[in-house]
């Protein structure tokens, strides 16, 4: 099985909370993780769906990084973009090896 949705925009993940340290915002990954996991589970209904994130990742727009993600068991990557200093990112699956949406 092959994934049918490989550059499928997840959507704009709503505000993520964002921690300040020092004067530098960053994004809290594991409200990043349960926010891109949610939207993957919609799309890909009944599949146990993980997502790891990095930590420390600055909520300024503009900056771009990867989230690894296992969908049905199947390894995936979902490439996050930060549009604003508030938290709020697009999130887009880059690859999966093996899941049916």
């Amino acid at each position: 099985m092959t994934i049918t949705r490989r550059l499928a925009v997840l959507a704009v993940v709503p505000c993520v909370a964002v921690a300040l340290m020092g004067c530098t915002k960053t994004i809290k990954e594991q409200d990043l993780e349960s926010k891109v996991a949610q939207n993957l589970e919609r799309q890909y209904t009944g599949m146990r769906v993980t997502v790891d994130c990095p930590k420390g990742k600055e909520a300024k727009k503009g900056n771009a990084f990867t989230c690894r993600a296992v969908i049905g068991g199947s390894a995936a990557v979902v490439d996050i973009g930060v549009l604003d200093g508030t938290g709020r990112v697009s999130a887009r699956i880059h690859s999966a090896a093996s899941a049916q949406p």
